[in-house]
């Protein structure tokens, strides 16, 4: 990874792209299967460019904290108690 200025699609990127560089360098065969990646969209999508055929999964606190965010009453304390569980 390299540090970027911005998070945009394009500019993650090319911040994510230094990461799959230098996985090829060391082994040129390599191809990444998934990638666990935050919460924001322009990460799955910049992963995605980079390798079209590549499983994009949400690391499990972005997933906790968008249940969070999105489920209220009841529901929302007997998901989280199951999620953390």
């Amino acid at each position: 990874m390299s540090v970027v200025g911005a998070a945009d699609t394009g500019t993650l990127e090319r911040g994510d792209g230094a990461c799959a560089q230098e996985a090829k360098a060391l082994d040129p065969t390599y191809h990444a299967r998934s990638v666990c990646t935050d919460g924001w969209e322009a990460t799955r999508q910049a992963w995605r460019q980079l390798l079209p055929t590549i499983t994009v999964g949400r690391c499990f606190l972005h997933a906790i904290l968008k249940m969070q965010k999105h489920c209220a009453g009841p529901l929302r304390h007997q998901i989280l108690d199951k999620a953390w569980q």
